[in-house]
């Protein structure tokens, strides 16, 4: 998956003579001399996609540890990166429990502890996604994001800098700080949410920041069952929770054609009594999940 972002959006750029592949990014100004096994690394769980790590750059932090940044592969204008910390070779993880994988090529400030870099959509780098993550604890934690679609209507030389492009802002009920196991929009004043991180899964549904429904009260994960189910022409994955004589069941389903179109694809909540359905509420567009860190967390609750 990580490979398909690496190319063109949109074709729009004519093959011509080959687009050298980029020299590996300067180290940066607090990059230091360290000892760093690439084998530790790749055992740890480090660019495990690719089976390699082509070069590390070790980043020394104001609180003297040492953060160390893992190159796994360059392509024609970017590359992909992932981080650990260097005690223990322990992989560096996003704020939603996930390994963080850079596409692009990054930019690490050992000062403020910021990291930041552009995804490009194509190599002229006039579209795609730029984002800003922030050392918060062990983890790198997204502080901002950025996007522009390709429009080749547009001279380059008029396209503001990544810094100022569109931001993506939040839809959800899910704050700072925060993982997001599943959130998506479900009208133009309402999301659906499951939220937590740090031992903590909260269901949160109605216009962002002030919710009709929080369950439960103590976000405790034991709430929540997730499991994943075949069919013959889709597959879901669902995380249930029961309030009182009702069932929700947040979904995630995708598959195939057919009669079948609608019901294989469906991304939202159902709501049951019993086996009566009270009501059905989709998504509008797909939604954020991080399902794998979500049942890491369900499952290991008492």
């Amino acid at each position: 998956m990580l490979l398909t972002l690496l190319l063109s959006c949109d074709g729009a750029e004519p093959a011509t003579t080959p687009t050298p592949t980029p020299a590996l990014p300067e180290p940066a100004a607090g990059a230091v001399e360290t000892s760093i096994d690439t084998a530790a690394l790749l055992a740890a769980g480090l660019c495990q996609e690719f089976g390699e790590i082509i070069h590390t750059e070790p980043h020394r932090l104001t609180d003297g540890r040492v953060l160390i940044e893992a190159n796994c592969m360059m392509a024609a204008y970017q590359g992909v990166f992932e981080y650990a910390w260097a005690d223990g070779n322990r992989p560096v993880s996003d704020q939603n429990g996930q390994l963080l994988s850079v596409v692009g090529l990054p930019t690490f400030e050992t000062d403020s502890g910021t990291l930041r870099w552009l995804s490009k959509a194509r190599g002229v780098g006039d579209c795609g996604d730029h984002y800003i993550y922030a050392v918060q604890g062990d983890q790198l934690q997204q502080r901002e994001h950025r996007s522009r679609d390709c429009d080749d209507d547009v001279e380059v030389k008029d396209i503001p800098p990544p810094e100022a492009w569109p931001l993506v802002e939040a839809t959800g009920h899910c704050v700072a700080g925060e993982a997001v196991y599943f959130s998506c929009p479900t009208s133009s004043t309402k999301a659906l949410s499951l939220c937590g991180g740090g031992g903590t899964v909260q269901y949160r549904f109605g216009p962002p920041g002030d919710p009709e429904l929080v369950f439960p009260d103590d976000s405790s994960p034991a709430a929540f069952t997730v499991r994943t189910e075949s069919y013959a022409r889709a597959i879901a994955t669902i995380a249930s929770f029961t309030n009182g004589d009702i069932n929700y069941q947040v979904t995630d389903s995708s598959g195939s054609g057919g009669i079948d179109a609608e019901s294989n694809n469906f991304q939202g909540v159902t709501v049951f009594r019993g086996d009566k359905l009270l009501a059905t509420v989709s998504c509008q567009g797909l939604p954020q999940t991080s399902w794998e860190a979500l049942k890491a967390a369900t499952s290991s609750a008492p």
